[in-house]
């Protein structure tokens, strides 16, 4: 007999109640059951799935039941070796809504190699990556995306999100380095920042297709340290930016305000290979400077 697709609908009129726990489950397991690439031009997302849990989840928990009305409500959760993630939400044959998403993940050097090698080549081959293991927590709020025939998400009408992206420990990179103005790269060692607090309110439908001029703001705030080599703090700064976009780009102009406080110059003219103290001593340690672009 010929399989037939499932009827989602039908299933979904069921009320269905469904509950899964799975505890101590190794990572590589999770991968073995995922389809591997095609071939090596293709990402190999199982490896990456693998790198991304770390070695093992701890405790997976998914709660299917009633919600209010006709909807259905849905509930994820997952301790993982390198990830945490918590889900919550509701949905109908017509919508998938999640207030909420939140999810802590490790960015490990390891990983930031492998995602840098399969996506970023270029980048990977100039030695960038991260120094050492950093957490970081993303929140996603406000998310609401209409499903089309065969639960199919329509990504072009999701609702716009706040997205809010913050760090627990330093993130400090390595391989950084600048044109030493005589053809070659001089290293500045690692570079990062520390107290990282990044939040934005983004058009999802504008960023993969065409948009209504109502539906097209993109604003972002990014606030955080700046640590030098030595682990030493060597400026705070501070960006806002806001501006309009549509399939993807920009439309309009682009307005941005940069703030740079607390300047640790004598630092900043080591980076820039000056041994003379001009800088410093003509601006003091420090110092700060407030900057507006507006980019057409």
């Amino acid at each position: 007999p010929t399989a037939q697709p499932l009827d989602a609908p039908a299933l979904l009129a069921m009320r269905p109640v469904v509950t899964v726990t799975m505890t101590d489950v190794p990572s590589a397991l999770i991968r073995a059951l995922m389809p591997p690439p095609a071939d090596a031009t293709q990402a190999d997302i199982p490896a990456l799935t693998e790198a991304g849990l770390g070695e093992r989840i701890k405790t997976l928990m998914l709660e299917i039941k009633n919600g209010e009305g006709d909807r259905t409500a849905l509930n994820l959760s997952m301790d993982a070796s390198r990830l945490i993630a918590r889900v919550a939400g509701d949905f109908t044959t017509k919508e998938v809504s999640l207030p909420r998403t939140a999810v802590s993940f490790e960015a490990a050097p390891d990983l930031i190699d492998r995602i840098l090698r399969q996506y970023a080549p270029d980048i990977a081959a100039k030695g960038w990556g991260v120094a050492r293991p950093a957490w970081m927590n993303l929140e996603v709020m406000g998310t609401k995306v209409p499903l089309d025939a065969g639960f199919k998400p329509n990504l072009l009408a999701a609702s716009p999100v706040k997205v809010r992206l913050t760090s627990s420990s330093p993130l400090i990179l390595r391989g950084v380095a600048v044109d030493d103005g005589q053809g070659g790269m001089r290293s500045l060692g690692e570079l990062g920042v520390d107290g990282l607090e990044i939040d934005a309110d983004v058009p999802i439908g504008a960023l993969l297709g065409p948009a209504l001029p109502e539906e097209r703001s993109l604003s972002t705030r990014i606030k955080t340290n700046l640590v030098g080599d030595r682990g030493q703090q060597i400026g705070t700064m501070n960006l806002t930016a806001k501006g309009d976009v549509s399939e993807g780009g920009p439309v309009g102009p682009l307005n941005a305000t940069l703030g740079l406080d607390k300047l640790d110059m004598a630092t900043i003219e080591r980076f820039m290979g000056r041994t003379d103290g001009l800088l410093s001593g003509f601006v003091g340690n420090g110092a700060g400077a407030d900057i507006t672009l507006v980019a057409n």
